[in-house]
C-alpha cells in the first residue's frame, strides 16, 4: 500500500526537491518514494530531456529513493523505455488510474475528472490508430496505405480547428500535386500564430512512406508548392524514419533564403500527438517542440 510520509523532504539538498514524499510497504519491504508531478499531458522530447536533467539531479539528493515522475498523460514508448533504462519510474494516466481509482474517484479535482476517469472510453481510438500505423508496411508497394492513414490521423488530430483537407490537389501548373492541404482558418491558438508567423493559410502536408529517410527531392518538391500568394509557405512531411543530411541541408536553405519552412513528423511524432490527444492534452505542443528544436539549430 502507499501511505504519504509525514516527514518533511531535507530542504538543504542540492537537486530539485520532489512534490510527493511517499511510503510503499509491500511484503515487510518499505521503500521510500520521491514523486515528481507534472500538469501537462503532452511529452514531447525536449521535455523528457528537460525531465531527466532534473531527476538526474534529484538522484544525487536521494540516491536510495525511488524517483517517480507522475503526469495525467500518455507515455511514448521510446520516452517511457528512455526513463526506465535511466532507472526512474513513470506513472502516466493508465498507471494513476489503475493505483488509484478510487481516490480519483472521490475527489473533486478537474483533471482527475476530466483526464483520467473517462480515459477507457476515449483510448481505444487513438491506440487503434496507432496500431495500425505500427502495422503499415513501409516501401512502396503500400504508399496508398499509408497515405490514407496519415490523412486520417491528422484530420483526427487537428480538425477543427482546421477545416478539412483537400486531397491530392494541384496548382495551376499541373506539375505540383501535395497529398493533403488543410484550410487554416483558426482563430487563435497555435495554428494561428501558424498562420501570422509563417504565412501558413493552408497546411500542405505530403506523406512519405519511404523505409529509407526523406531525400531533398521531397522537399524541393513540397517547396515548389509553396507560394506566398497561394497556400502560403509552410508545409509538413510525414515519413517513416526522418530525413537525410541532404534533406535537411535543403530544408535550411528554404527557412535562410526562400521563409519556406517544412518540417518533418516521424512515426513516433504521430504517436505522441496521439497519446496527448488521448490524454485531452494539446497535439500541437509536439508540432511546437519540432518548430523550435528546428530554429535554434540554425
Amino acid at each position: 500500500m502507499y501511505s504519504p510520509s509525514a516527514e518533511v523532504v531535507d530542504q538543504s539538498t542540492s537537486g530539485p526537491r520532489p512534490d510527493i514524499h511517499a511510503f510503499y510497504s509491500h511484503g515487510g519491504e518499505v521503500r521510500s518514494l520521491y514523486i515528481y508531478c507534472q500538469n501537462f499531458s503532452e511529452y514531447t522530447p525536449q521535455r523528457a530531456i528537460s525531465t531527466s536533467d532534473q531527476l538526474t539531479l534529484a538522484k544525487e539528493s536521494y540516491p536510495s529513493g525511488e524517483l517517480i515522475v507522475a503526469f495525467p498523460g500518455l507515455m511514448d514508448d521510446a520516452t517511457l523505455q528512455s526513463f526506465q533504462q535511466d532507472g526512474y519510474t513513470v506513472w502516466d494516466a493508465r498507471h494513476l488510474l489503475g493505483i488509484f481509482e478510487h481516490e480519483i474517484k472521490s475527489t473533486p479535482h478537474e483533471t482527475y475528472q476530466q483526464r483520467l476517469m473517462d480515459l477507457p472510453e476515449r483510448l481505444p481510438q487513438e491506440e487503434f490508430l496507432s496500431l495500425r500505423l505500427r502495422n503499415c508496411p513501409p516501401g512502396a508497394s503500400h504508399w496508398m496505405d499509408y497515405q490514407k492513414l496519415v490523412g486520417e490521423i491528422l484530420t483526427h488530430l487537428f480538425c477543427g480547428p482546421l477545416l478539412l483537407p483537400q486531397v491530392e490537389h494541384s496548382d495551376a501548373t499541373k506539375k505540383n500535386r501535395r497529398d493533403f492541404i488543410f484550410p487554416n482558418y483558426a482563430e487563435g491558438g497555435f495554428w494561428r500564430y501558424l498562420r501570422d508567423r509563417y504565412e501558413a493559410d493552408y497546411i500542405v502536408v505530403d506523406a512519405k512512406n519511404s523505409a529509407e529517410e526523406v531525400g531533398k527531392d521531397s522537399v524541393n518538391q513540397i517547396t515548389n508548392y509553396l507560394k506566398g500568394p497561394g497556400t502560403g509557405l509552410f508545409g509538413i512531411i510525414v515519413c517513416r524514419t526522418g530525413p537525410s543530411s541532404g534533406a535537411s541541408t535543403t530544408v535550411y536553405e528554404k527557412w535562410l533564403f526562400d521563409r519556406k519552412l517544412i518540417v518533418f513528423v516521424t512515426d513516433e511524432d504521430i504517436v505522441r500527438m496521439l497519446l496527448a490527444k488521448a490524454a485531452q492534452g494539446d497535439p500541437t505542443r509536439i508540432l511546437t517542440d519540432i518548430i523550435q528544436r528546428f530554429r535554434l539549430s540554425i
